[in-house]
């Protein structure tokens, strides 16, 4: 997703500088990504930090690969990446796009079950398997919490348009707060 908005968002760049009208669909796809991005990005990092990194050391796990540059890059750049975006640009966030994280995972649910059971189902991530007993709920849950997380970002870019240096600091705690480019030292609880 942080991927595709940023590709949205030069290709529409590229128009203005050229002095070209934007075209709708680069204009429709970058404002129904950006959500996903925001959400899903965010909520990515937390989950990385505050569980799977815990449960990792708890298990007494090989926390490596957690800390890898690509690795480094899905959970901690792009927050970072995101989050200089929203400060320098301010955008005009929505709270109704917040249900565009919900209606693609849905879709992503939909999709998984029929991949699961009908074309191989192979996922780089278990929590994302479908046919384990409550996954189509927790996919679910997974989705709403996508919108839940863009709406706190959209609560944070609200209060900057009121009180800039106020949001801009909330943002920056949250970011502090989500991101970890060291491993923590083995048997020590991450902070």
């Amino acid at each position: 997703m942080f991927g595709l908005v940023f590709l949205f968002s030069s290709i529409g760049t590229w128009h203005i500088v050229l002095g070209n009208e934007i075209p709708d669909s680069v204009r429709l796809l970058s404002t129904a990504i950006y959500p996903l991005a925001l959400g899903s990005a965010f909520l990515t990092s937390t989950v990385v930090r505050y569980i799977i990194i815990p449960s990792e050391i708890k298990m007494e796990r090989d926390l490596s690969h957690l800390f890898l540059p690509h690795e480094i890059v899905m959970h901690n750049l792009t927050v970072i990446l995101l989050a200089v975006d929203l400060i320098a640009t301010q955008p005009n966030l929505r709270p109704e796009f917040g249900l565009m994280g919900v209606i693609m995972g849905i879709i992503y649910v939909i999709f998984a079950y029929i991949w699961a059971n009908y074309g191989g189902g192979y996922y780089v991530y278990s929590f994302i398997e479908p046919r384990v007993k409550g996954a189509p709920m927790f996919l679910t849950g997974l989705a709403f919490s996508i919108g839940l997380f863009y709406l706190g970002l959209w609560l944070i870019v609200e209060l900057m348009n009121e009180i800039y240096l106020l949001g801009v600091l909330l943002l920056c705690l949250w970011v502090k707060q989500i991101i970890m480019f060291k491993q923590p030292i083995p048997n020590m609880k991450p902070i």
